[in-house]
């Protein structure tokens, strides 16, 4: 799995999306890489914050790409 995998992968995991298989290409992956670990940290607390705060629970795969995808997101991941 490469880093752009590894993204998309993410988002499935937080949300409960991801298939077996890949669960545990991306936890290799993430042992393994820093940034994308980060990236997954910062998934993690959208997707709590968003569970906290929005009435349906969690925000729709489409929201979460949105979001992960600007710029202060994958800055936030560099960074930390």
């Amino acid at each position: 799995m490469n880093c752009q995998d590894a993204e998309r992968a993410v988002l499935l995991a937080e949300t409960g999306e991801i298939p077996d298989g890949e669960r545990k290409e991306l936890d290799a992956h993430l042992a393994a890489c820093p940034a994308c670990s980060q990236y997954r940290a910062t998934g993690r607390q959208i997707v709590d914050l968003s569970r906290k705060t929005l009435p349906a629970g969690q925000p729709g795969r489409e929201v979460m790409d949105r979001i992960l995808a600007t710029p202060a997101a994958r800055e936030h991941a560099r960074v930390e």
